[in-house]
């Protein structure tokens, strides 16, 4: 929907607004406000996240020359292969958890709006104290540490959110379903 600002005198001021939300309560009965969230910082995450370069072995063809291929859990002969193997396939599970982790802030600060007047959250802060845990005096700073132990609590919760705000961004469901198995190896991995 756009419209005219009619405040604005000599050249005219589009602005654009999307009020697609979706109310959230999470598996602790906290409330949020799912919305998307701005989709080219998306491809600006994935592209900050250095994956590893999968490890090669060569092979002489009959003609001698020789073509490198890349290793499969098939292919490790030597010690050599099989430590390349492990290395590789630990920097790959960082690197996708680093991504996830990534992913997981830009949609809670991005993409999960909380009333910070909710007394659900002064009920929490108590808690926090209680376990001598830390509670964030920054505003931001409080809302993300909440939004991490109240709204994204347990591995549905933050599939159900990531799947929401990914789907009110507009994002093309195959970049989903990536995200989504990136996710799930991920917390696999940190199991």
């Amino acid at each position: 929907m756009t419209k005219k600002n009619s405040n604005h005198k000599g050249d005219e001021i589009v602005r654009v607004s999307s009020s697609k939300t979706r109310e959230y309560i999470s598996s602790k009965g906290a409330k949020a406000t799912l919305h998307g969230v701005p989709p080219l910082e998306i491809p600006a995450i994935y592209d900050m996240v250095e994956y590893p370069e999968r490890p090669t072995y060569s092979v002489e063809t009959a003609s001698g020359e020789i073509q490198k291929f890349p290793h499969d859990e098939t292919t490790l002969v030597t010690e050599e292969d099989k430590t390349a193997w492990e290395f590789y396939k630990t920097q790959m599970d960082l690197a996708d958890n680093t991504l996830t982790d990534m992913m997981l802030n830009e949609i809670l600060i991005e993409g999960v709006e909380i009333d910070l007047s909710d007394p659900m959250i002064e009920v929490w802060k108590r808690k926090q104290h209680l376990k001598k845990l830390p509670v964030p005096e920054d505003p931001d700073e409080l809302a993300l540490s909440y939004k991490k132990g109240m709204i994204a609590c347990s591995g549905d919760d933050i599939t159900a959110i990531m799947d929401s705000v990914m789907e009110l961004t507009g994002v093309d469901r195959s970049r989903l379903d990536a995200a989504k198995a990136s996710f799930q190896s991920s917390m696999e991995s940190q199991s």
